[in-house]
């Protein structure tokens, strides 16, 4: 599982651009801000928010250009092909005690392995919330992460510097291909540096204060709720509040978060009107799923003109969808049946991306042979170019037409509309009070 002799590394930098423009072809639009963050003088540990299985690894490694390498739980190790692939991509397996008493010795091989990494300088990524899930929120930040940092720096010696640099990862959608995402670098932690004197700790104190400083900087990097009996509907109100914007990720990232302490605040200042406010949203909410209303055709400013717009744009872009559909059919097919039958959503877009991955040489191919035996030249460069976008390009269509029949239904359910300005009055009413 571990091995990465000098085949491997010239196999995994000759398709390294390949799989950083799989990756970012996967969104609609990605954003990395915060680089200037990464230190320059010493070793790094990224510690990132973990929210949509292999996607978020992806993600960091096409923020950087050199190799990376990534911790990730023991257990999904266990297919033997799978774990190829994770070791090809510089994936180490992290034991945890749960994996057994017995097995958790050979987490001395792997920390051997990140101390050779960080000593030459190559980054090493931890999830140090141990798995993922697609909240909005942070699980319980273990001592693992810090556990390597002060290893590798008692090991290297005060000569390297060791950094734990906070990362957040936000997405537009977790289950919806060719969403956006959006990838921060935080202000980065010395173990042994001045901020963090240690002096007088206990060995407890001194991993629960690093615990502490970073889960403080990683949660001002994400759309941060608190995981709690709100939390659902803290986020409805958050979407409710801001679905009539029309921002990039950052935009959009920083209103969440000023909202998201708004409605705190007001919550705690008046818990009744709070609790009034969150059941109005789980309703609405509700009823929107059930009317299959998407959140983004709320919120508009003149509605009717903007869903016969929107509606005539989907008509135009239907022979787009007819064609895309076609040339990409064997790729978004598979895909869609393999996303269907995961148990756990999260892995849905990284099937679109395995597939993307995969079958993109293959199709490019059946492509280049079709398009340039059966047309001439010029039209045939045309055609493959809009082959090798099919894929992305049917997942954009087919979401743009599930909005425009969303902004449709909407027009002729004045309820719905009611109850959305209603529901909006009333939040900023709250959060202003």
């Amino acid at each position: 599982m571990m091995t990465s002799g000098k085949n491997n590394d010239f196999w995994y930098f000759l398709l390294r651009p390949y799989v950083d423009f799989c990756c970012r072809h996967s969104y609609r639009r990605v954003v990395f801000a915060g680089k200037e963050n990464i230190p320059e003088d010493g070793a790094v540990i990224f510690a990132p928010n973990h929210c949509n299985a292999l996607m978020d690894p992806l993600l960091i490694l096409a923020s950087g250009k050199g190799a990376a390498y990534f911790g990730a739980r023991a257990d999904i190790f266990n297919n033997r092909l799978f774990a190829r692939i994770l070791a090809f991509l510089k994936i180490l397996p992290m034991i945890r005690i749960r994996d057994g008493f017995r097995n958790v010795v050979k987490n001395r091989e792997v920390m051997l392995k990140i101390e050779k990494v960080l000593a030459q300088g190559i980054p090493f990524c931890m999830f140090c919330e141990g798995t993922h899930r697609t909240k909005h929120s942070l699980l319980k930040i273990g001592k693992g992460i810090f556990r390597i940092a002060f290893e590798a720096s008692f090991k290297l010696g005060k000569q390297t510097k060791i950094y734990v640099v906070p990362v957040g990862i936000e997405y537009g959608d977790y289950f919806r291909y060719m969403s956006t995402a959006l990838v921060q670098f935080g202000k980065p932690i010395e173990v042994t540096g001045p901020e963090t004197d240690i002096s007088g700790m206990t060995e407890a104190e001194i991993y629960d204060y690093h615990r502490s400083l970073l889960r403080e900087r990683l949660s001002g990097l994400m759309t941060y709720i608190e995981d709690d009996g709100l939390y659902e509907a803290k986020w409805i109100l958050t979407r409710v509040y801001n679905a009539g914007l029309s921002a990039g990720p950052e935009e959009l990232f920083l209103s969440d978060k000023s909202f998201i302490e708004k409605i705190g605040k007001a919550i705690e200042a008046d818990g009744q009107k709070g609790a009034d406010l969150c059941r109005l949203a789980l309703g609405f909410e509700r009823d929107r799923l059930e009317g299959r209303f998407s959140i983004r055709s709320f919120g508009k400013e003149k509605p009717v003109i903007h869903a016969l717009g929107t509606l005539l744009s989907a008509i135009l872009l239907s022979p787009v969808l007819l064609l895309s559909a076609i040339v990409s059919a064997p790729m978004w097919i598979i895909s869609e049946i393999i996303a269907s039958r995961l148990e756990d959503k999260a892995f849905m877009n990284t099937a679109r991306f395995a597939v993307k991955l995969a079958m993109t040489p293959v199709m490019c191919l059946i492509w280049a042979l079709s398009a340039f035996y059966l047309l001439k030249f010029p039209y045939a460069v045309v055609a493959f170019i809009f082959c090798m976008h099919g894929y992305s390009l049917f997942y954009l269509c087919m979401e743009f037409m599930r909005t425009a029949l969303s902004e449709t239904r909407l027009l002729f359910n004045i309820e719905m509309r009611k109850r959305y300005a209603d529901l909006k009055k009333k939040t900023e009413v709250f959060i202003n009070f």
